[in-house]
């Protein structure tokens, strides 16, 4: 496996710090060491799909609630 590159990974992400259980960090280290990716990648690209997807949800809702109260005039 080739060696990692020191510093933040390139891309276009911004990256913050979150708490996550320590048994998920645990796994998500064993996988991201073999997919040879880092773990903020890993989780980064893992939860972008499903998160998105819920996000969009809730603001076409908010939307809805929000003309549906005549907030749109």
């Amino acid at each position: 496996m080739a060696a990692r590159k020191a510093g933040r990974p390139k891309g276009d992400r911004n990256d913050v710090s979150v708490r996550i259980d320590k048994r998920i960090v645990g796994m998500a280290k064993f996988v991201a060491l073999h997919r040879g990716v880092s773990i903020a990648e890993l989780l980064s690209d893992t939860l972008e799909g499903p998160i998105e997807r819920e996000y969009v949800k809730l603001v076409a809702k908010a939307d809805r609630d929000t003309k549906a109260k005549g907030g749109d005039q």
